[in-house]
């Protein structure tokens, strides 16, 4: 996967539009859509600033192990990462119990 697809993965899994991530990171919305159509390289400080936008490192944005996994638990896993230690118990148990 390259890293313009990538960015759009991200910026829908965190339920952003291409332009709210534009006006995020200052950049235009056609910005945006030339590096998720993969006619423009991003610069790394911009990477940078992407992923510090999500909270996420340049390592779990590279990351592909995940790719594998359907949309829906790739967002669970997404939405659970913001979660404090405790909610994250609370929705295994959560889980557990309805098995």
């Amino acid at each position: 996967m390259d890293i313009g697809q990538r960015i759009k993965i991200f910026r829908k899994q965190y339920g952003y539009t291409a332009l709210e991530l534009a006006e995020a990171l200052q950049v235009s919305q056609s910005h945006i859509s030339r590096l998720e159509n993969g006619t423009r390289l991003p610069s790394i400080d911009f990477l940078m600033e992407f992923c510090d936008f999500l909270n996420i490192t340049l390592g779990e944005f590279f990351y592909d192990g995940l790719s594998d996994l359907p949309d829906d638990i790739q967002q669970l896993l997404t939405e659970a990462k913001s979660l404090t230690p405790e909610k994250r118990d609370l929705i295994i148990k959560l889980i557990q119990a309805m098995r």
